[in-house]
């Protein structure tokens, strides 16, 4: 098995798989973005999603292409085990391991950023300047290659790449509350009792320097 890298050739083909660059029919072989059991949830469906270049979309219609192996192999089984974590609760997102949680987050983002760069690239001619700082290339670069390890094993030596907080919020509502911020990588979440801060390329580092205040 074979790490891919579409950041090698900036290959953002609408029939390759994200997760594994195999080649897909690019209509039938696709993932969402956001998972159906949290759209369903929160009636999201339609709901309005805004990208960089202000131009706006909708929750469902974010999709990214993924072979059949990739979707029933890794990607649903990621979908089972957040959804029954998060149908729990806080007791069950606790009980849930960092990794999993990292990967689905993981996930979301990049399969945002791969409509973001869909759409830069498309709109990309000649020698204009894309528009995309270097340094944000490579961090997404990474988060691709983290991400692998969906699909294949990989070991950190002596770090994780993330620092992961979780909460159990006072009140218990049904409303979903979202925020990403693309350059840091940091997400927040707040789902009926539980609430997630997580930044995902920081190296443990937020949790190191203020430990004391997120406690």
């Amino acid at each position: 098995m074979e790490l891919y890298d579409p950041f090698d050739k900036l290959s953002f083909s609408p029939t390759e798989c994200f997760l594994c660059g195999k080649k897909t029919d690019g209509l039938t072989e696709q993932s969402p973005v956001f998972p159906a059991w949290l759209m369903k949830k929160y009636n999201l469906y339609e709901m309005p999603f805004k990208l960089l270049d202000e131009s706006m979309t909708t929750y469902e219609a974010m999709k990214t292409p993924a072979c059949s192996k990739c979707d029933r192999d890794y990607l649903q089984e990621l979908e089972l085990k957040i959804s029954k974590g998060f149908d729990i609760g806080f007791d069950g997102v606790s009980a849930l391991d960092e990794l999993t949680i990292f990967h689905w987050f993981s996930k979301i983002l990049y399969g945002i950023i791969y409509i973001e760069l869909q759409a830069a690239f498309t709109q990309h001619e000649g020698d204009e300047p894309l528009g995309i700082s270097p340094s944000l290339l490579s961090k997404f670069r990474n988060l691709h290659l983290l991400l692998q390890s969906l699909r294949m094993p990989l070991v950190y030596e002596d770090f994780q790449p993330w620092s992961l907080v979780r909460v159990k919020l006072s009140t218990e509502s049904n409303v979903f509350d979202y925020r990403d911020e693309m350059a840091t990588m940091i997400f927040s979440l707040a789902i009926k009792d539980v609430g997630i801060l997580i930044c995902l390329q920081d190296h443990g580092k937020n949790l190191e320097y203020h430990g004391a205040l997120l406690k």
